[in-house]
C-alpha cells in the first residue's frame, strides 16, 4: 500500500469512526487506484439523536441512514473505480477537474445521488443510464457539466440574447409561445438555419417543461428531447456497418442530426439506412457469454490457440474493454436492459436538463432495440434542411 493510499485509509478510518458525513478530498493528488478504501463509507451511520430523559414523541424519530458528501475535485482521477458505485448512501458527488474522458454506465447504481458535479473534465457525452438517477426513477436534482468538450456542432451564441430574454418571459408567463418568435429568423437564416433550429428546439423544450410544471409540481426538463443523431449500426464483430453514419465522440466531430421543434422534426441529411430488425442475439454472442462465465478472455484465447474466428476475437476484445471501463464482461442494454458483450447499435440523444443541452449516449444490444427506440421516440413528420 503506497504512502498516499495509506494516508487516505487512515484519514477515512478516523472520519468513519466518528460517523462523519462530509468527506473533503479536494486537490489531494489522488488517482483512481488510491480510492479502494472508499467502501468503508458504507459503515457510516447518521448520528443517533440524544433521547434526553423522556420518551421521544412521534415526529422526533429520524432515519439513521446518512447522507454522504464526497468531494474529489482537482485530483488525477482519470477513471472511476468500481468501489465508488458501492457507496449506497452517497447523495453529493463532485468530480470536477479530474480529466475524466468517460462516465461508466454504472453511475446509475448511486440511487440516492441528489447532486453530481462533473465540470471541467474531458467528457464527450454522458451515458443514457444517467436517466435512471432522475425523477421519477431517481433523486438527482443538480447536474453540473459545464467545461466539457461535449458532442455538438452548434453555435447558438448569435441567438443567446433571444434565448435569455424568452426564458425570462417564460418563467413569468408560461402561456407564451415564444419559440414562434424565432421562426421568422429561421426563414432568413440561410446557412445558419441549423444554429437557429437548435435555439428554437431549446426554447420549445423549456416552454413545454415550464407549462407542465403546474401539472406535475416540478420542472422535469430532462424529459425533453431536443435532437438525436442517426443510429449507428454494428455487425457481429462490433464494426460499423457499411452505409451507417459515424457516431460522434467529441466536440471536434461533425455529424448529421435530427432536431425536434414545435413545427416538426428537421433532418440535416436523409436518414434511411436500417438493417433488418432482429432481437435474437447471435450464436457468437451466446457462446461468448456462456464460456466467459467460466473462463477469462485470456484463457479462452489460449484454449482456442490460433484458430480464433474474427468475430470471436473481436468479442473477446470487447469483453476485456468492458471490464476495463465498466468493471463487467457484459453490459446492460440502455433500452431493454438485457446483457450483451458487443453493442449492435448506438446513437446520441440531446436532452435539456437545468437549462443545458446534455448529450446522452445510448448503446443497445440489438438492431431491433434501436429501431423500437426510433419508432417510439424518433421523428414524426421530418423536413430536410437545405
Amino acid at each position: 500500500m503506497g504512502l498516499r493510499k495509506t494516508e487516505l485509509f487512515r484519514h477515512l478510518s478516523c472520519q468513519v469512526e466518528n460517523n462523519a458525513t462530509c468527506y473533503d478530498l479536494k486537490c489531494a493528488a489522488l488517482n483512481a487506484g488510491d480510492l479502494e478504501c472508499l467502501g468503508r463509507l458504507n459503515q457510516v451511520i447518521a448520528p443517533i439523536p440524544d433521547p434526553g430523559l423522556e420518551m421521544p414523541v412521534e415526529g422526533q424519530y429520524r432515519s439513521m441512514v446518512p447522507q454522504l458528501v464526497l468531494e474529489l475535485d482537482g485530483n488525477n482521477i482519470n477513471y472511476l473505480p468500481s468501489v465508488l458505485f458501492s457507496v449506497e448512501n452517497l447523495t453529493f458527488l463532485s468530480l470536477a477537474r479530474n480529466g475524466l474522458s468517460y462516465l461508466p454506465s454504472r453511475i446509475n447504481r448511486l440511487r440516492n445521488l441528489k447532486s453530481l458535479v462533473l465540470t471541467s473534465n474531458r467528457l464527450g457525452s454522458l451515458p443514457a443510464s444517467l436517466l435512471d438517477l432522475m425523477s421519477p426513477r431517481g433523486k438527482l436534482e443538480r447536474l453540473d457539466v459545464w467545461g466539457n468538450p461535449f458532442v455538438d456542432n452548434k453555435d447558438v451564441s448569435e441567438y443567446n440574447e433571444y434565448v435569455s430574454l424568452f426564458r425570462s418571459r417564460l418563467l413569468m408567463d408560461s402561456s407564451l409561445e415564444v419559440s414562434h418568435v424565432l421562426w421568422p429568423l429561421f426563414e432568413g437564416a440561410g446557412e445558419r438555419q441549423k444554429e437557429c433550429l437548435w435555439a428554437i428546439a431549446f426554447l420549445h423544450a423549456q416552454a413545454q417543461a415550464i407549462k407542465e410544471q403546474g401539472r406535475d409540481g416540478e420542472l422535469l426538463l430532462y424529459k425533453r428531447s431536443v435532437a438525436f443523431t442517426p443510429i449507428t449500426y454494428y455487425d457481429l464483430a462490433g464494426q460499423k456497418m457499411k452505409g451507417s453514419k459515424d457516431l460522434p465522440q467529441s466536440a471536434e466531430d461533425t455529424f448529421e442530426f435530427v432536431i425536434r421543434t414545435d413545427r416538426g422534426d428537421f433532418a440535416s441529411t436523409k436518414i434511411d439506412f436500417a438493417p433488418p430488425a432482429s432481437a435474437a442475439p447471435s450464436l457468437v454472442e451466446l457462446c461468448l457469454r456462456s464460456v466467459l462465465k467460466e473462463e477469462s478472455p485470456g484463457e479462452v484465447r489460449r484454449l482456442l490457440s490460433q484458430e480464433i474466428p474474427y468475430a470471436v476475437d473481436k468479442g473477446l476484445v470487447f469483453a476485456e474493454d468492458n471490464v476495463a471501463e465498466q468493471f463487467s464482461l457484459t453490459l446492460s442494454c440502455d433500452y431493454c436492459s438485457k446483457e450483451y458483450i458487443v453493442p449492435r447499435a448506438a446513437f446520441i440523444e440531446f436532452r435539456v436538463f437545468d437549462f443545458e443541452i446534455i448529450p446522452l449516449k445510448w448503446k443497445v444490444c440489438s438492431w431491433q432495440c434501436a429501431q423500437e427506440w426510433h419508432d417510439k421516440f424518433g421523428p414524426g413528420k421530418t423536413f430536410r434542411l437545405v
